[in-house]
């Protein structure tokens, strides 16, 4: 009982050191809370008008918003992938084995500061938003839901970011592979309806996880639910522990060379 008392103390810290990025690097902030506003603020009022036509008139910021905040997941997750390579590649990780540290937090405290940027990063981004002029029909256990999908996936992207950053080999590689997350949100039907889409095109937006997830979040928001919910959490698990298994694999092998 000790150990794992000990354990999540380690995780707790080790969180509370990668969610302080957030404050403490420029870089971390730009790309994970001044971007994503960028791109609400630039979808909304420079693209909105010609895009709310295509959707028939509809308010294209309530449409828009769920998009933005999956967009906030892969920028988390970018940064994540950063910021394990430099520990495993600056002496960070050496220093951790000379210390009593659970081995495990290590990667759950790069995935939980990730979600905890996450938290801080939408939380901003949906305030802007209402001052904007969202609306939303969903109540309580409607937005509650919503978020606990979003937090899911931010939990299982920020893993596959982690197995990401100890496969590169430095920062500079591992935001190269951690590139695509960030505009995989851009290939669903959050920002634009997919049926505008070469049909190529819309079969893969169609059936990749985010389109899932992002179909779930803006229904729940709209008041609604369905078929989407379950399928979002089942990608979310199969990512986390496809990830946590790898990473955990591939973190053994750092610690042991």
């Amino acid at each position: 009982m000790q150990k794992i008392r000990y354990a999540l103390s380690d995780c707790l810290v080790l969180s509370w050191r990668e969610a302080k990025h957030l404050t403490r690097r420029l870089d971390t902030m730009v790309t994970t809370v001044v971007l994503p506003l960028v791109i609400l603020l630039l979808f909304v009022y420079l693209f909105g008008g010609a895009i709310g036509i295509a959707l028939g008139g509809g308010n294209y910021l309530n449409y828009l918003l769920p998009g933005i905040l999956l967009t906030i997941v892969g920028y988390c997750a970018t940064t994540t992938a950063t910021s394990v390579s430099e520990d495993t590649t600056k002496g960070i990780v050496e220093r951790f084995k000379t210390m009593p540290i659970a081995r495990p937090a290590f990667m759950l405290g790069h995935i939980f500061g990730s979600v905890i940027r996450n938290i801080v990063a939408m939380a901003l981004v949906i305030g802007v938003a209402l001052l904007m002029g969202y609306t939303s029909t969903a109540g309580f256990t409607e937005w509650l839901l919503a978020v606990v999908i979003l937090l899911c996936f931010a939990f299982a992207l920020s893993a596959f970011a982690v197995v990401l950053g100890l496969l590169a080999s430095g920062p500079d590689a591992a935001s190269a592979l951690g590139m695509p997350l960030m505009f995989l949100s851009y290939f669903t039907g959050a920002l634009v309806p997919i049926d505008t889409m070469p049909k190529p095109l819309q079969i893969f937006c169609t059936y990749q996880p985010l389109n899932a997830v992002w179909k779930a979040v803006s229904s729940l928001l709209s008041g609604n639910d369905g078929f989407h919910i379950a399928v979002s959490f089942l990608w979310c698990a199969g990512i986390a522990i496809v990830s946590l298994v790898l990473g955990g694999v591939l973190f053994a092998r750092k610690v042991a060379k």
